[in-house]
C-alpha cells in the first residue's frame, strides 16, 4: 500500500493567515519579531527556511512515511499531521499536530535540536505549543488534557561541513502533561494576544496610508 505524505497538500501561506491563529503565528508575535509576524501572517510574505528548519521538515516527513525510521520511538502515531481548526469565541485557531493517536489519546510532538540540552523535562513542561494543542483537543473533541498522554520526541542533529543538518543520535522521549487550569490560563493569553495583534494591524494600516 502506497504511503500517503500528509505534508504534500499543506498550503501554510494561506492556511495560517491572520486572523486565524496558529502556534507559529502566536509564538512569532509573542516571543520573536512582530514586524516579521506582520509580513508573514498578515501579508503572507513568507521567507526562506534555514538548514535547521529544513532538517526538521525532512525528519518529520520521513517519520510520517517510513516505518523503519525512528524505531527507538515506541508506538507510531495513528495520525500524522493531525489538523484541527476550531473557534475559540470569536477567534479561529488552527494547528497541525505531528502525531495523534485517538484510540489511546496520545499526542506526539517531534523536535530537532543542535543543542543536546535544549529539551528536558522543564523546557518541555514550559513549551506553549503543547498547551496550544491541548486547548485545540479540548475545544474540538472535549478531551480533557489530564486524559492525554503527551510526549516530546527530541531528535539530535548536527551541521556538517556542507551546511547540511542531519540526525546524529537516537531520539530522546520526554513525557509531559497539561491540566484544564493550564489551558484556561493559556486561553486567556491567546485572547489578550489576539487583541494586541488587532491593534498592531490597525497601527500598521495607519502608518502605511
Amino acid at each position: 500500500m502506497k504511503k500517503i505524505n500528509p505534508f504534500k497538500e499543506r498550503d501554510l501561506t494561506t492556511q495560517l493567515l491572520f486572523p486565524t491563529i496558529s502556534w507559529s503565528s502566536l509564538s512569532q508575535f509573542l516571543y520573536y519579531d512582530r514586524e516579521q509576524w506582520f509580513q508573514s501572517y498578515v501579508l503572507g510574505v513568507r521567507g526562506g527556511i534555514n538548514p535547521a528548519m529544513e532538517a526538521g521538515i525532512e525528519i518529520g516527513e520521513r517519520w510520517a512515511t517510513d516505518e523503519t525510521f525512528l524505531t527507538e520511538v515506541p508506538r507510531r502515531p495513528e495520525i500524522f499531521e493531525h489538523a484541527l481548526k476550531v473557534k475559540f469565541g470569536a477567534i479561529t485557531l488552527t494547528g497541525h499536530m505531528d502525531g495523534w493517536s485517538p484510540s489511546i489519546k496520545e499526542l506526539s510532538e517531534l523536535k530537532t535540536a543542535q543543542n543536546k540540552n535544549k529539551w528536558n523535562e522543564k523546557s518541555v513542561r514550559e513549551h506553549g505549543q503543547l498547551d496550544f494543542y491541548a486547548l485545540l483537543l479540548w475545544l474540538h473533541d472535549k478531551i480533557r488534557p489530564e486524559d492525554i498522554s503527551m510526549r516530546l520526541i527530541a531528535v539530535p542533529v548536527e551541521m556538517s561541513g556542507d551546511f547540511k543538518v542531519k540526525q546524529c543520535g537516537p531520539a530522546q522521549i520526554i513525557p509531559t502533561s497539561r491540566t484544564m487550569l493550564g489551558i484556561a490560563t493559556f486561553g486567556a493569553l491567546i485572547k489578550k494576544t489576539h487583541k494586541e495583534m488587532l491593534a498592531f494591524v490597525e497601527m500598521k494600516k495607519l502608518y502605511t496610508k
